[in-house]
């Protein structure tokens, strides 16, 4: 996975810092994952249309830090 940019990295991680944990289950669906999955094509990704695995990646990329 390539790393994002600083701006798009602070992007990601202010928004997904802000979905409480019921909406990452999928019983308690927020619509949350759709701006997530938004955001991540726009990014260049092409993320998993399944909820979980959406977050799951975002998380990947969070973990994975920006290019300096």
């Amino acid at each position: 996975m390539s790393q994002i940019t600083k701006r798009e990295w602070e992007e990601l991680n202010n928004f997904f810092v802000t979905i409480q944990p019921p909406a990452q289950n999928e019983l308690y669906a927020s619509g949350d994952h759709y701006t997530l999955y938004l955001m991540l094509r726009r990014m260049g990704f092409r993320p998993p249309s399944d909820a979980m695995e959406v977050y799951r990646m975002a998380e990947e990329i969070l973990a994975e830090g920006y290019e300096e």
